[in-house]
């Protein structure tokens, strides 16, 4: 009898941005306050803990070999038409759901009791490893 794969909730929590990309720039503005034409505007969803959201989403389920484990992202993601791109970029890429911080990682940002949120946490949380 072979052994079932673990189905194992991965929870990145971190930042999501999204990038606007003006292409076809001649050039900067001469001075401060002045527009200058681009020919483009691209939207692409960035940040580091939803950048990895999205690719551990893609490693832990392909189409040939569905490991029945998920990818989920806990960040700010507003809500505006951006923060919906960025929700249906990342529910796209294959993560499972975009939920709200969770209110202790906000509580220690307050306070300042964690300083620099720079990379995302890949947590398996306890107790929520099952056998498929």
């Amino acid at each position: 009898m072979e052994d079932e794969p673990l189905q194992i909730e991965y929870h990145v929590l971190g930042d999501a941005f999204v990038d606007i990309i003006a292409s076809g720039v001649a050039s900067l503005p001469a001075t401060w306050g002045t527009d200058t034409l681009a020919s483009g505007i691209t939207q692409l969803g960035g940040g580091s803990a939803a950048n990895a959201a999205r690719n551990l989403a893609s490693l832990i389920e392909t189409e040939d070999e569905p490991s029945g484990s998920s990818a989920f992202f806990h960040g700010a993601v507003g809500r505006d038409s951006l923060g919906a791109f960025m929700k249906a970029e990342l529910e796209e890429s294959g993560v499972v759901e975009v939920l709200p911080p969770p209110p202790l990682l906000l509580l220690l940002l307050m306070v300042g009791a964690l300083v620099v949120v720079q990379t995302a946490l890949l947590l398996p949380l306890p107790g929520r490893c099952r056998p498929r």
